[in-house]
């Protein structure tokens, strides 16, 4: 981007006096204006300096994070700034890898390479109305993160019904998208939340699995009483959470 910086116009005011060819012969020396009287004193007329606007300060940008999976994630990015009225905004993660601006505030995200998940740094420029700009850096403000998800029918809650005090199993794939090679693969030890509910409750974690060798979930739990089981994935820096649909399973004496 090319800037230019703002110049303040400084205006002297001028007085008879300090004129050589005028000094000493008064205010009646210069022309006396239409409709003046003679030897009256004619102020001079003083320019009025030229005000410059502040720099922008920028304030913030939305979203901080994207989720991308198998195919490419279209996000459109906003910018806020203070201190000027904001004329144009550019915004770069990593940085360059993805450049978006006031006119064309939408970037498509398809990285490449699982390697790039994670903290971006991110450069934003915020312009005021005279078109001086001001870079600002965020140095982790974006998080790239891989999609991921529970493999379609892997879920189940096992036996239904199920006599009360008996374990219940549970089983469900976790699967994380590989950049790389453009599709799904299992989620490898990763920390899951075995989440229960009642037919009217709400969910809370009961206990918690982490993912086998090839993303898989196998775990009991105690029967209690009827509702819904679930597994729960939060997500990280460099992974998008998901949450499987729940399972119901009866409980009887």
């Amino acid at each position: 981007m090319r800037t230019r910086s703002a110049a303040l116009v400084a205006v002297s005011t001028v007085t008879l006096s300090s004129i050589p060819a005028l000094v000493g012969l008064g205010p009646t020396a210069a022309a006396t204006p239409p409709g003046a009287r003679a030897g009256a004193v004619v102020p001079a007329t003083v320019g009025t300096a030229t005000k410059t606007e502040g720099l922008c300060r920028t304030v913030d940008f939305t979203p901080r994070s994207a989720v991308v999976g198998a195919t490419p994630t279209v996000v459109t990015f906003q910018v806020t700034a203070s201190g000027c009225t904001l004329r144009h905004w550019e915004l770069s993660l990593g940085p360059y890898d993805y450049y978006t601006y006031l006119q064309s505030p939408r970037a498509t995200l398809r990285p490449q390479h699982d390697a790039t998940a994670g903290p971006q740094a991110v450069l934003v420029d915020t312009c005021n109305s005279e078109f001086d700009c001001r870079t600002t850096s965020f140095p982790k403000g974006f998080t790239l993160q891989r999609r991921t998800t529970w493999q379609t029918g892997s879920f189940d809650a096992t036996p239904e019904p199920v006599h009360k005090g008996r374990p219940i199993s549970l089983q469900g794939r976790l699967l994380v998208v590989n950049w790389d090679a453009h599709r799904y693969v299992g989620f490898v030890k990763r920390l899951v939340s075995v989440e229960f509910r009642t037919p009217t409750g709400s969910y809370t974690q009961v206990a918690t699995a982490v993912t086998d060798a090839t993303g898989w979930v196998r775990t009991t739990v105690p029967a209690s009483v009827t509702g819904v089981w679930r597994l729960r994935y939060g997500g990280s820096t460099i992974a998008g959470p998901a949450t499987v649909v729940g399972d119901t399973v009866q409980v009887v004496p």
